[in-house]
């Protein structure tokens, strides 16, 4: 996927949302991957003060309705109220890099496992106040973009198993 000179550096990665096999619906899963340059301490609404190490933090989600517009307000830095706990890490952010999973079945949670499975460390009560996961977010040492076993992960739902 190529940059485009002319967006911005948090938009340098295609995030379209392509509604293949699922009847044209903007529905579906996202992750977001969050890379922090250095380390810092974020309020995070109710669950309070977080420390972020350097590194990438991956956070996965689910959209019922659009969301090509969910995604695309989560890659804002500023202009939107506080209303996930996503919102309060974005604007402290480098980079951020949204990559949709579209289609009709919520498969939020099995994201969740599934990056915990690959090394991910979850922070404790973030983006899960609606289910029974430890964590919507996790932390990787280096970009999870260059692992193979999530690239892996991603192909496999994106095309595979989940539709």
């Amino acid at each position: 996927m190529g940059a485009n000179p002319e967006q911005s550096p948090e938009m340098k990665e295609e995030t379209a949302v392509s509604a293949c096999g699922t009847g044209g619906a903007d529905a579906g899963n996202y992750l977001v991957l969050l890379e922090f340059k250095k380390p810092c301490t974020i309020e995070v609404g109710s669950l309070g003060k977080l420390w972020m190490e350097q590194g990438w933090y991956v956070y996965t989600g689910s959209a019922r309705k659009n969301l090509s517009a969910r995604i695309a307000r989560h890659q804002r830095k500023t202009r939107k109220k506080k209303h996930w706990h996503i919102d309060y890490l974005t604007p402290r952010a480098g980079t951020i890099k949204a990559l949709p999973i579209v289609t009709f079945s919520n498969r939020e949670c099995n994201l969740a496992a599934d990056l915990e499975e690959l090394g991910g460390r979850g922070v404790s009560g973030f983006g899960c106040s609606d289910c029974r996961c430890k964590s919507h977010l996790f932390y990787f040492p280096g970009s999870p973009l260059e692992n193979r076993n999530f690239q892996d992960m991603l192909f496999r739902y994106r095309h595979a198993e989940f539709r």
